[in-house]
């Protein structure tokens, strides 16, 4: 969507270029299609990114860019190995061939372990100049705190998830509401479904996940501020979290 773009637009405006972007949604096509604009916006040459007229757009779009490295992972589930990160942290102190920077896609990060995402920290702790990391997952909460606070973390949705069911909607908030409630009475009475499909208790669960993350970074982006507000104050942000990997699995 535009506001997407927008967002990732604003990424590299004013001169300025993030070192990590993690990429959450449920459509892979998507995903891929942002993650190869933003490699394209970091290894463009012109002031106005990405100008896709410049021999180093042009080669990021057609995915033949020397400095762009694309990580899929092996095996039946795709998972990145700890070799394959340990060996992209490596290649980060060699210096670009055409560009200015080098851009690393890793797809599948919600399969990355946490051998693997432990390697992969000081990267992030202490990132190499002019380094871009593109982590492509379903969910950011699939990764360490200590990797999604040194990332921006941007959602792409489909036209198909941004669409609200509000009643659905109106039932997270409140379960949220009767999390905060000091006996289980409410939150019994809250999350006895009755009369509808699966899919409708997935969109509840897909809700309650996006008030506990917008409580827990503190945006106000999902769920009325007064629940948000309360999440906070009876549950608190390690809670918050705990809570979120709960409802993903």
């Amino acid at each position: 969507t535009d506001n997407q773009k927008e967002k990732l637009d604003q990424l590299f405006a004013n001169g300025r270029a993030p070192h990590a972007v993690i990429l959450e949604g449920d459509d892979s096509v998507l995903l891929s299609t942002a993650a190869d604009y933003l490699a394209t916006m970091a290894v463009c040459d012109e002031p106005q990114k990405p100008c896709t007229k410049c021999k180093n757009c042009i080669k990021s779009i057609n995915k033949i860019h020397p400095d762009i490295s694309y990580t899929k992972g092996t095996g039946t589930a795709g998972r990145i190995n700890v070799s394959d990160i340990r060996r992209i942290c490596s290649d980060t102190f060699i210096k670009p061939n055409e560009a200015s920077c080098k851009v690393y896609i890793l797809d599948n990060c919600d399969m990355l372990n946490v051998q693997s995402q432990n390697a992969f920290l000081k990267s992030l702790e202490e990132p190499v100049q002019n380094i871009l990391f593109i982590l492509k997952c379903t969910s950011s909460y699939s990764l360490l705190e200590t990797i999604r606070s040194r990332c921006v973390t941007i959602n792409i949705n489909s036209q198909k998830t941004a669409c609200v069911d509000d009643e659905a909607v109106q039932l997270a908030e409140k379960i949220a509401e009767a999390l905060c409630e000091s006996t289980e009475y409410p939150l019994l009475c809250a999350t006895y479904f009755s009369g509808k499909d699966r899919s409708y208790y997935v969109d509840v669960l897909e809700y309650l996940k996006k008030i506990l993350a917008s409580a827990c970074l503190n945006n106000n982006e999902f769920g009325r501020k007064e629940i948000l507000q309360n999440l906070n104050i009876y549950i608190g942000r390690k809670k918050l979290i705990q809570m979120i990997s709960v409802v993903d699995d």
